[in-house]
């Protein structure tokens, strides 16, 4: 697997009389072969990725993709394309083939569906395979969050503060 396309040039001779004879050449892409196995686990305030390692044993890792949109359909993967022109955006890098998990917990908000994809990364980044299957997960609130804090006024003897936070709403 590389960058680029192969050229294959083909001559044909007939053992006729006359001999006739043709050449034709045309490209080759070798497109990688999909990760397979993808799952997303919400575990604290991140979520668990793992995948099945990629069939090519010469990957040199995987990227990971994560969008808030679940509904939406990727094109034909004969045609190279950017995820990130598709609502995606690139979370992070593994390096090694036998690499096939990942936590995200990278500015991850509690009650939010999150939805992945994982790519394989040969010869060095140059080439990427076909996105995987997606697979969300949602971050549970099941601990209290702060969302307000004020400082009302400020004294060694009488200070006073306001501290607000929103009740979980999937405590177990």
């Amino acid at each position: 697997i590389k960058a680029g396309d192969y050229s294959v040039m083909i001559a044909l001779t007939d053992d006729g009389d006359p001999v006739f004879s043709d050449y034709e050449s045309f490209l080759i892409r070798v497109i990688p072969p999909v990760v397979t196995g993808l799952s997303a686990n919400a575990f604290g305030n991140g979520v668990n990725l793992s995948w099945d390692p990629s069939s090519c044993t010469n990957a040199d890792g995987y990227k990971i993709y994560r969008t808030l949109n679940p509904n939406f359909t990727l094109p034909d993967c004969c045609t190279p394309f950017d995820l990130e022109d598709y609502g995606f955006t690139y979370v992070d890098q593994v390096i090694g083939a036998n690499t096939t998990f990942y936590y995200d917990n990278t500015s991850l908000t509690l009650g939010i569906d999150y939805c992945y994809v994982v790519t394989a990364i040969y010869s060095f980044g140059q080439v990427e395979s076909c996105p995987s299957d997606t697979s969300c997960a949602r971050l549970i609130k099941e601990v209290p969050v702060i969302t307000h804090v004020s400082v009302i006024n400020t004294g060694l003897t009488s200070g006073s503060d306001t501290i607000m936070w929103s009740k979980p709403t999937e405590l177990d």
